[in-house]
């Protein structure tokens, strides 16, 4: 099969704030690493010993339903993006960005010298 992989980068609890004298934009940062199954060929699934039989004599077979339930599950599997453990990608995003993932964020906003004294938020 095929699979993706991508990056969740979430910030939280954004707010603006007064840090050393200058407004700044306030978050924690978190990421995540996730995957999904692009691709993934279950046409052959085959269902061996599965017959019902009751003093020998064979009044069912199962095989089939278990199947295309098997079928139907690894379907479902495709449909979303799951978390992935990949802590070395997650220690590159880190690097990269020079921010570790769980801390929180301080970037200074840049307002003109006027209205440096108050900031109003709408």
């Amino acid at each position: 099969g095929h699979t993706g992989i991508g990056m969740r980068l979430t910030a939280s609890n954004a707010h603006i704030a007064r840090v050393n004298s200058t407004w700044s934009l306030v978050f924690n940062f978190h990421a995540d690493v996730m995957g999904k199954v692009i691709h993934w060929n279950v046409e052959k699934v085959t269902a061996n010993n599965c017959k019902i039989k009751i003093l020998g004599i064979e009044i069912a077979s199962v095989c089939g339903t278990i199947e295309r339930h098997v079928k139907d599950e690894a379907d479902k599997l495709t449909e979303n993006a799951e978390v992935v453990q990949a802590p070395k990608l997650l220690k590159k995003l880190e690097d990269k960005i020079n921010t570790a993932i769980g801390s929180q964020v301080v970037i200074p906003l840049k307002l003109s010298s006027n209205n440096q004294q108050e900031l109003i938020i709408v």
